[in-house]
């Protein structure tokens, strides 16, 4: 997929649910990440969204237009409409001295949305100045209106989450701040989340938390996997939540040094199931 003109960062992936052959393949406006590659060459012309609708043999670079140092963070189609396609985004430019990337005071292109496919596009500016830079998103695969997102935060202020139930075209602030967040596949109200908390506050540990109002209220579910409250220093740093396709009890958290866990009783209680010790056998 990563050849001639196409940029080399890659963000997400997502395919039509009613047409595998249509791939949407999601980009940065940056330059290539190796200290040696010239800071001002990116590789895109038109915007930071690929679609091919014949299984990648061919890609078009979809007009979604770019300020240079963003990047999209996360793509979803409707599986409603698939037409209705919704994209996150941030931009951070590129640091100096071994810095990390910081969002403030820079122009954010806020989400992108297309109700044709990808043809035309529109920014949508819901998000309040200052955090409009999304790191994290969701959005419910059974009602496309409920989104949530946990973006990048000013430097002067907390850290903070917001969810929508009207397609983003709004948002409000969520009672905390979570690092990952995934809807309930099996709930077609879109309002029930499981979410995860390595950003501790106070004397919180990491924890796994749960909202049944569309992400407005959390509570805690359970704490963090053993593995992850005691080595925090390396692993507190979970990756994703997933479903069971199957089985609506069962829930998987991924996570740093090859772990993988898996909770029988939708996230009360999580069981060790893979480590890098056991790849590395």
């Amino acid at each position: 997929m990563i050849e001639g003109l196409m940029n080399i960062y890659a963000t997400d992936v997502v395919i039509d649910p009613t047409d595998s052959n249509t791939v949407y393949y999601t980009t940065a406006a940056q330059a290539a990440s190796h200290l040696e590659a010239d800071p001002n060459k990116i590789f895109v012309t038109k915007g930071i969204v690929y679609k091919t609708s014949d299984g990648g043999e061919n890609w078009e670079e979809l007009p979604t237009g770019f300020i240079l140092d963003t990047g999209a963070t996360g793509v979803y189609i409707n599986s409603k409409n698939p037409q209705d396609i919704f994209v996150t985004t941030y931009n951070a430019p590129r640091p100096e001295s071994g810095q990390g990337r910081d969002t403030t005071d820079s122009e954010q292109m806020g989400f992108l949305k297309s109700f044709d496919g990808g043809i035309n596009w529109q920014s949508i500016h819901s998000l309040p100045v200052g955090f409009e830079a999304v790191i994290e998103s969701a959005v419910s695969p059974r009602e496309f209106s409920h989104i949530f997102v946990s973006p990048f935060s000013p430097r002067d202020q907390q850290p903070k989450s917001f969810y929508s139930v009207d397609g983003g075209l709004t948002f409000k602030t969520s009672n905390i701040f979570l690092n990952i967040i995934e809807y309930d596949p099996y709930d077609s109200s879109g309002n029930h989340l499981l979410g995860y908390q390595h950003t501790t506050m106070g004397s919180n540990l990491p924890a796994i938390y749960e909202s049944n109002d569309a992400g407005a209220n959390w509570k805690k579910l359970s704490d963090a996997p053993q593995e992850i409250i005691n080595n925090r220093q390396f692993l507190e740093q979970a990756s994703n939540i997933v479903w069971d396709p199957k089985n609506k009890n069962v829930v998987y958290l991924t996570g740093a040094g090859g772990y993988v866990w898996k909770s029988i009783d939708k996230g009360k209680t999580w069981e060790t199931i893979l480590s890098l010790e056991e790849l590395s056998e």
